[in-house]
Order: C-alpha cells, then structure tokens, then sequence
C-alpha cells in the first residue's frame, strides 16, 4: 500500500473519531490501533495544561477544575460505562443506525432549550458532570457515537456549550485508549503505523482546536454536530 493511501486512511479515520461518527464504521481493523493511538496521546497533550494541574486541584478546592473532570470522567468510563455497554452485547447495523439518529435528535431538542436541564450545585456540578460524561461514552463502546452520547450528557449540565465541548474532548482520551485495548489485533506495525499515528495525532489536535472554537456558537454548534450524525446512516 503506498503511503499516500496510508495518510487518506489515517485522515479519515481521524475526522470519524472526532465527529459523532466512529471510524470502525469506515475503516479495517487493522487500521484502528493506530489510529486510536494518535487519537489518545493527541487528547492527552492538548489538555496537558489541565492535566498537568492535578496533584494541585486534588488537595485545593477550586470552582471549577477540568483536572478531575478529566480524572473522574476517565474512571467512570472504564468502571461504569464500559461495563455496562458490554451488557448490550454486539449490536446489529440497524439497532446502531437508530441509536445514533436517536442521540442525534436529542441533542438537536437540547441545542433549542435555554439553559442546561439539571442547575446542579458548585460543589457537585463537576462530579456530576464526570459522572454522566464517564458513564455515556462507556457505554458507547457496542458501537453508538461517542461524541453524541458525551456531548449529549454534558449539555445537561452545562449550559454553556464551549464547557460541554470541553468536557467531552477531556473525557476522550480514556474512550480511545480502552478502544485500542480492546482491538482483537495490533493492526499496522513498523512504519506504517508510525505514519498513521503521526498524521492521526496531529490532525487531532487541529481537530480538538476547531471544534474549541466552533463551540462558541453555542447552540447552533450543538444543532450542526448532531446533523452530522445523519453521516453515519450512509457509513453503515
């Protein structure tokens, strides 16, 4: 295979992870791994700032501290969420199709509301937050559209778009790494999939950037990120 059809892979695999789509619609197997590998460590390194102020947030109390939505949200994934979405078992194209028209159209009715559904507390916003998001992109993992189900969540709480999307990216990199782990096989090794992981990390982090930005639209983001859902009608 030449690299030019290594780098279209890696290009669209890229772009199905971070819309409400999956790239494991589209793409091989053996593709994934990499791809996920770019994914996670690009999540991982655009939120290094966050990330990085843990050990601090952890023993101070802070109004608002992405480092343990990052912490809590990334637990919540692989204790709750992932557990529970095995339960579902393997689910077929079309269960799958009405899933994500479904978290589509959901989020479409909650990009309409003003304000978020739940005014939760300071004090709890942030766990609660984590727990949702946690819990909803674990529970993905049959096949539903990560970024549906943990935007979906997150706009419950938070009223402001630009903090949904926020926590949405920041619980991603543990959803990713769990779907690499769990891959039946390593996929492309030696250059290859360096040349894919390169080109999918950073193509995550101008993905990551840009959809930080779009989200200042606030609810007419939320409205065009659930209309590209419809894509994966047409994926499967």
């Amino acid at each position: 295979m030449s690299y030019l059809q290594l780098v279209f892979k890696a290009v669209l695999g890229t772009v199905l992870a971070w819309l409400p789509t999956s790239p494991e619609i589209a793409l091989e197997e053996a593709y994934l791994f990499p791809i996920y590998v770019g994914v996670t460590f690009a999540g991982i390194f655009y939120f290094q700032r966050e990330i990085g102020l843990l050990p601090r947030d952890l023993i101070t109390r802070n109004e608002r501290s992405w480092s343990k939505i990052f912490l809590y949200s990334s637990l919540f994934t692989l204790v709750i969420g992932y557990p529970l979405g095995e339960t579902l078992g393997t689910l077929d194209v079309q269960t799958l199709i009405i899933a994500d028209v479904a978290s589509g159209v959901v989020l479409l009715i909650l990009g309409t509301l003003k304000g978020a559904l739940l005014n939760l507390p300071d004090d709890i916003k942030d766990f609660s937050l984590s727990f949702l998001v946690g819990t909803a992109q674990g529970l993905s993992s049959p096949g539903f559209s990560r970024g549906l189900t943990s935007l979906i969540t997150a706009s419950i709480i938070e009223s402001d778009a630009r903090d949904a999307v926020r926590a949405s990216l920041l619980a991603s990199p543990a959803y990713f790494a769990l779907r690499a782990v769990l891959l039946k096989e390593s996929g492309l090794v030696g250059i290859e999939g360096i040349i894919v992981s390169s080109v999918s990390f950073f193509l995550s982090l101008i993905i990551i950037h840009s959809l930080l930005k779009l989200a200042a639209y606030g609810k007419k983001f939320l409205g065009g990120y659930a209309l590209i859902s419809l894509i994966s009608i047409l994926w499967r």
